[in-house]
């Protein structure tokens, strides 16, 4: 029997019900400063508010306070939305250099009555703890494993995959967390998620099968951006990797980052790959890491898939089973991992 490992404890993978596989709950980012951007210092440490959400929505990262969400009470808030539009499972990504709070985390899962599923891993290398570069990839892969088996940071919560692997540049520490993930997965057998670039997903791909990890246990995350990409998609499918559609309710266009599409775009892309006949490795989610996200502060939450985008898919040609099998059958089946 497969199980889910959450911040609670284990349960069976087939409860593990509507799933949304790619969210941050409690995470603390990096901003870029005042002076790098020529934006008025005193408009950068305004917190954020409905009045300077739309100047924000273009510099997600410019402003110190959307960048951080630290408030349980509101995340819970926001949890329980989820929950009321049918969710039961979050998988939380916020993993080492996002300052991860298993602790805090639990007492969000117990108090909103949700699961919750935490990681062990690390993001991209700007945001690499500076223990990083002292660690081999066997310490690091020990350290991914050893916080599967026993506890994150330190703690007694379990993680239950390995992620947000950060892909940035893809450089020598990048490939060596890359290689430890692998491993880890290897004699785990639990999920890797990534946050890819998406100029390096072959080479990332090809260092977990040269190392032995189960590429269907996979996901290539944000691939958004690269909606109209359908042969690249293809590519990527073919070799039993899983594909994340996973920041709904985005439509923003960032000159010094990435163009966002609309939902449309995101749900149009699924479709052409359900009827090539790859559903079975599709998930989805919001990424929700910016108070600008959360419905306290205009946006769609947790539970934008569930309250808007789910009808608008059906309207649209998708059956429920198709749906169900993005919520609910995919994560199961990735993030389940065999009782021993």
């Amino acid at each position: 029997m497969k199980y889910i490992q959450t911040v609670t404890g284990k349960i069976p993978a087939d409860e593990m019900g509507i799933t949304t596989t790619h969210e941050h709950l409690l995470i603390k980012q990096k901003n870029f400063n005042a002076e790098q951007h020529g934006e008025d210092e005193e408009y950068l440490n305004q917190k954020v508010c409905l009045r300077n959400r739309g100047k924000i929505l273009y510099n997600l990262h410019k402003y110190p306070d959307n960048v951080i969400l630290d408030n349980p009470d509101l995340i819970t808030s926001e949890v329980l939305e989820f929950k009321k539009a049918g969710g039961k499972t979050l998988i939380d990504c916020t993993c080492h250099g996002l300052d991860p709070n298993p602790e805090a985390v639990r007492r969000i899962a117990l108090n909103a009555g949700i699961n919750i599923v935490m990681p062990t891993g690390v993001y991209t290398h700007p945001y690499h703890p500076l223990w990083v570069k002292d660690l081999s990839f066997q310490e690091l892969a020990e350290l991914f494993e050893k916080e599967i088996n026993h506890g994150i940071a330190g703690t007694s919560i379990k993680a239950g995959f390995i992620g947000e692997i950060g892909i940035s540049c893809f450089n020598n520490e990048e490939k060596k967390v890359v290689k430890a993930a692998a491993i880890a997965q290897k004699n785990t057998g639990t999920a890797i998620v990534f946050h890819m670039n998406h100029q390096y997903t072959t080479e990332v791909i090809d260092v977990l099968e040269k190392n032995g990890a189960d590429l269907s246990k996979a996901i290539i995350g944000h691939c958004d951006h690269m909606f109209e990409k359908i042969d690249y998609f293809e590519s990527l499918l073919k070799r039993k990797v899983n594909l994340a559609f996973d920041t709904f309710g985005m439509d923003i266009t960032l000159s010094h980052e990435l163009c966002y599409p609309n939902d449309y775009g995101r749900f149009s892309a699924i479709r052409i790959l359900s009827n090539m006949g790859f559903i079975n490795q599709i998930v989805v989610g919001h990424d929700v890491c910016f108070k600008v996200q959360l419905k306290e502060f205009g946006g769609f939450g947790y539970s934008h898939l569930l309250e808007n985008v789910v009808l608008v898919m059906k309207n649209n040609g998708f059956s429920e089973d198709e749906i169900n099998t993005l919520l609910v059958k995919n994560p199961a089946r990735i993030f389940g991992v065999e009782e021993d």
